[in-house]
């Protein structure tokens, strides 16, 4: 059919011009009637494009679950939707098809269940501009919050403020309370207080986009653990309610390499500036995708999944066996020496680690790869320090 339509165009757009000078009343077709002809047969060759190339009935499916704000049923959906089929099988089908065609268009979809009946909720992803990155602030503890949109490289004149108290979420009134929580944030805010090293966190965080300030608690003169916060802006806005943002931001504790006050689970959650703070900035990495700690979704099902298979593995180790492909083994191995050497661990106990992480891994390096590479580098940095 486009074939055919696309051959007779030319017998269209002579026809065409044709009407266009008996509407001028002219005597024959002059060269206007055939430029307008030719611009609208081609505009209707287009439309009859569109028209044989409609939508899938699963990419309407997962469009049409993440318009709505409220969970849809199997009832729902058959009543609304013609081709959404009444049986088992078929329902399993296309909602999986709509599900997988939604991971790559950036629509994702939750499935839960409450007393037997199953519930479905969508949402279409809107990707996060770096000079737009939300919050609220006030000088008050829990009043006069006020919504701010700022740059990213522009969040340290907010954090290094003397005297103000700020939020990743905005609230109703600007009253700072968990039922007042306006749903959508587009960062997030990790709280390291004294649980790990600056250097370490910078250097696991190497790959994503993030900042760093210091707290007032934390000690430049190095009599103190290190305390400062971690801003990572997200590569969607998301709008979670108050558990599946608790049950997120607990998949990625779980997640990082290192701990954090688990109190930055809570939407409401406050942290104060410090004008007499250090900042540092991480541009050039890459936003996190926060799909796959979302509660209720495929990806997080998943996610869980590789988790269980990583649980004889501590948080460090995990991180680096996540990483770990052929190919890059070494690298990672060597990544992960270091970033022991960099809590201070001595050398006896950064090989015994090593060791046994190697052990743990599949498709470990050898031994000799092991001794005369990451081990060896170790004992150099090692030397040098000591005095």
């Amino acid at each position: 059919m486009e074939k055919t339509e696309l051959n007779h165009r030319y017998f269209k757009a002579l026809k065409l011009a044709g009407v266009f000078g008996f509407i001028d009343q002219s005597p024959e077709i002059s060269m206007d009637n055939l430029y307008h002809a030719i611009n609208l047969v081609q505009s209707s060759g287009a439309d009859f494009k569109t028209l044989l190339s409609r939508e899938k009935a699963y990419v309407k499916l997962a469009k049409y679950i993440a318009a709505h704000d409220q969970e849809l049923t199997h009832a729902d959906l058959t009543e609304a939707l013609p081709y959404y089929k009444t049986g088992n099988a078929a329902r399993q089908e296309i909602m999986t098809l709509a599900t997988a065609w939604g991971y790559k268009n950036n629509i994702i979809i939750k499935k839960s269940f409450t007393e037997g009946i199953e519930f479905f909720s969508g949402e279409a992803l809107n990707e996060t501009g770096l000079d737009k990155m939300m919050f609220s602030y006030s000088e008050d503890y829990a009043t006069d919050y006020q919504s701010e949109t700022q740059p990213f490289e522009n969040l340290h004149l907010m954090t290094q403020a003397e005297g103000y108290h700020w939020c990743n979420h905005r609230f109703v009134g600007n009253h700072r309370r968990g039922d007042n929580v306006i749903e959508g944030f587009n960062m997030i805010v990790l709280d390291v207080d004294g649980k790990a090293s600056r250097d370490l966190v910078h250097e696991m965080l190497r790959d994503y986009t993030f900042m760093t300030y210091t707290t007032k608690r934390h000690k430049e003169d190095g009599t103190g653990p290190d305390r400062f916060r971690v801003i990572m802006p997200l590569k969607y806005e998301l709008h979670l309610n108050k558990d599946d943002y608790t049950q997120f931001m607990n998949n990625i504790m779980e997640w990082l390499p290192f701990s954090i006050d688990e109190e930055a689970n809570q939407r409401e959650r406050k942290w104060l500036t410090n004008h007499l703070g250090q900042h540092h900035y991480n541009i050039q990495g890459t936003l996190l995708d926060p799909i796959r700690f979302i509660p209720k979704t495929s990806r997080n099902e998943f996610h869980k999944a590789q988790m269980t298979e990583l649980k004889d593995l501590n948080s460090l180790e995990r991180w680096f066996a996540e990483r770990m492909v052929m190919g890059n083994r070494n690298n990672q191995m060597i990544k992960y020496a270091l970033a022991l050497f960099d809590t201070g661990m001595l050398y006896p106990e950064i090989e015994t680690r090593v060791t046994d992480f190697n052990q743990k891994i599949d498709n470990p390096l050898s031994d000799n790869e092991l001794q005369h590479t990451i081990l060896r580098t170790i004992a150099r940095k090692t030397a040098k320090t000591e005095p």
